[in-house]
């Protein structure tokens, strides 16, 4: 039975495959990491622990496609 993999905080995850810290901290915000948990800690706020052998997610390169402009609206006459 395979044990428990090593939990590693969200800046050495970063540190490990070479991503900034705030490209991680967004992936666990979008909850594209597997097996991430966010734990609480004792004296407020909370932190992130990630499997280290986690996958960096596949995501598209460049801006994201801006979603389909609504029909504009008949200009007419206006009901009183």
């Amino acid at each position: 039975m395979k044990g428990k993999p090593k939990m590693l905080t969200a800046r050495q995850f970063a540190a490990a495959r070479e991503v900034a810290y705030t490209t991680v901290i967004n992936w666990l915000n979008k909850e594209l990491l597997m097996g991430a948990e966010k734990q609480e800690l004792a004296y407020g706020g909370f932190m992130w622990a990630i499997p280290e052998d986690a996958l960096i997610p596949e995501l598209k390169p460049g801006p994201k496609p801006k979603p389909a402009k609504k029909a504009a609206k008949k200009r007419g006459a206006r009901a009183k």
